[in-house]
């Protein structure tokens, strides 16, 4: 959001210096508490796989595709097929050629860029179109007008922290 858009939302009252520094350091807390809990998270995350690793092991191992718990449910495989998306050149070219033989509607339904990659590549070609002084305008068909997005980045202190 804005500040012409904020305005209109929010009421900005006057804060001195001391109330700033006790908003960001709130903030550093709140977020330190979020790394925190998404550490704690992931941690559990592969605890839980490393047990659902063992229980299919145990159920192959048993000859079963199933086991049932009283009061927790019913344990199953399944099983389905994965693929990888094409990493090489040639076999993108491949599989791509393949869809566009299908028909054009599922190539470009399957044709697809991460948005990270997208605007990495993005300002990479506006920073040479600048270069080349040709900026002023400049546009990639299909691509909509770049939108400019604010955050904040907190670099921590290091040094003033108690070890």
């Amino acid at each position: 959001m804005n500040p012409a858009e904020w305005d209109k939302h929010t009421i900005r009252a006057s804060i001195n210096v001391s109330q700033l520094d006790a908003m960001i350091k709130k903030s550093a807390e709140a977020w330190a508490a979020h790394d925190e809990q998404k550490a704690i998270s992931s941690k559990l995350y592969k605890e839980a796989e490393a047990l659902d690793e063992k229980i299919l092991i145990t159920l192959k191992d048993s000859g079963k595709s199933k086991y049932f718990v009283d009061g927790v449910g019913t344990m199953s495989i399944v099983s389905k097929f994965c693929v990888k998306v094409p990493s090489s050149v040639e076999a993108k070219k491949a599989f791509f050629a393949h869809l566009k033989a299908r028909g054009e509607t599922l190539l470009y339904a399957m044709l697809t860029v991460n948005s990270n990659t997208l605007n990495a590549w993005y300002n990479a070609e506006l920073d040479t179109a600048e270069e080349l002084g040709r900026a002023k305008g400049f546009l990639v068909p299909g691509i909509d007008q770049p939108t400019n997005r604010e955050s904040l980045r907190l670099t921590r202190d290091t040094k003033g922290k108690k070890k």
